[in-house]
């Protein structure tokens, strides 16, 4: 909530002992400057103030205790109303001096906010540039997820200005101009990217982000996986929503990853991008990996190409480990004897088997759940 001063008394409390303290340090003409320093140290506690003593705490003090206002960062703060910054210029004049110059109050924003409900006289695009104006030169956490919805794209190209500085970038992409202003851009401290691709024009070009050395964490929705060019072998947590077949081309490029969630929005077909279903694919680092599909049935030799040795947690829809010569339990045996994996946590989505099955079979695994769905 809000800082407030609502109900805070400005007498302090041992206002009567002033009568006694006050005059005995006026009439000190000589004294120990121990005790001269500690009646001062007194007579400042014990005079009356017509301030509240919020008001009393030192800028830098008042501007920590603004930054634990706001969700941590990067999550972002609303533009208006009761949770942003911007309520906090509107206390006092003392407020407004701290807020306005204390720059991690305005590094994080949501720029998909509907501006055409802001009152004319802000003006959605005009207050967001002053937000990167108050941000100074720290890092940016930009959330323009709702870009498709809302036309900002004049800001957006302000936005691209800062690029030097994004830190944490969420973006849902409508038009091809979008990637075509992403295309190229150096951004040499953005460390995750979340993107969702929404073009009805299948020709566009692929999204290229070459110039991102500390990029580690890259989440892409809407099956888009053919139509990004990324720095894949530097990242350790991937997020991936795409065919099959994009799937397996990329994890060939990704050797590092720690964690991969995979959600698969077709099975293999012979219409996607070539590639050889059978070749191993070595994830020597990773250590948890979910599978996500909307289908009951997977091609199996997907899974059995996957080498994980490092693996310790698993989560895979039953479909995945259906086959016509084996059951689920001898292909989940399989996969781990090649990985040479020691899995803690196991969960089976989907499933029509019963928890008592895996338990049965896979004593050594700490926790095993297994759901309908």
């Amino acid at each position: 909530m809000p800082l407030s001063t609502e109900g805070t008394s400005t007498t302090p409390i041992l206002t009567d002992n002033a009568t006694e303290i006050i005059p005995k340090l006026e009439a000190l003409q000589i004294a120990n400057p121990l005790e001269i320093s500690t009646l001062e140290a007194s007579r400042t506690i014990l005079e009356p103030s017509s301030h509240p003593p919020i008001l009393a705490l030192p800028p830098e003090i008042l501007s920590e205790i603004f930054i634990h206002f706001l969700p941590p960062y990067p999550d972002s703060p609303p533009f208006i109303g009761r949770y942003s910054p911007t309520c906090l210029i509107l206390v006092c004049r003392e407020w407004y001096s701290v807020a306005i110059t204390t720059p991690a109050l305005w590094r994080a924003m949501q720029i998909g906010f509907p501006f055409h409900l802001l009152p004319s006289h802000e003006g959605g695009p005009a207050l967001a540039r002053l937000w990167l104006d108050r941000s100074g030169c720290l890092p940016l956490s930009i959330h323009a997820s709702d870009m498709h919805v809302y036309n900002v794209f004049d800001f957006f190209q302000d936005v691209c200005r800062h690029c030097h500085r994004w830190e944490h970038l969420t973006m849902g992409i409508s038009e091809s101009d979008h990637l075509l202003e992403i295309a190229g851009l150096t951004m040499p401290l953005l460390r995750t990217l979340d993107i969702t691709v929404d073009i009805e024009d299948v020709l566009y070009g692929p999204m290229i982000v070459h110039d991102a050395p500390l990029l580690r964490s890259v989440v892409l929705s809407d099956g888009e996986g053919r139509n990004v060019e990324l720095p894949w072998s530097q990242l350790t947590s991937l997020q991936l929503e795409c065919l099959i077949g994009d799937c397996m081309s990329i994890l060939q490029e990704t050797p590092n990853l720690v964690s991969c969630t995979l959600r698969l929005i077709a099975p293999w077909t012979t219409e996607e991008p070539a590639h050889d279903p059978y070749t191993d694919i070595s994830l020597l680092h990773l250590e948890t990996l979910v599978f996500k599909t909307e289908f009951s049935f997977v091609d199996i030799q997907f899974f059995r190409c996957l080498i994980t040795p490092a693996l310790l947690c698993l989560e895979i829809p039953e479909g995945f480990l259906r086959s016509s010569d084996s059951d689920c339990v001898t292909l989940l045996e399989a996969f781990m004897a090649k990985s040479r994996c020691m899995l803690s946590e196991l969960r089976v989505t989907n499933s029509k088997s019963t928890e008592g099955t895996y338990r049965a079979a896979f004593p050594d695994i700490h926790s095993i759940i297994v759901s309908a769905r």
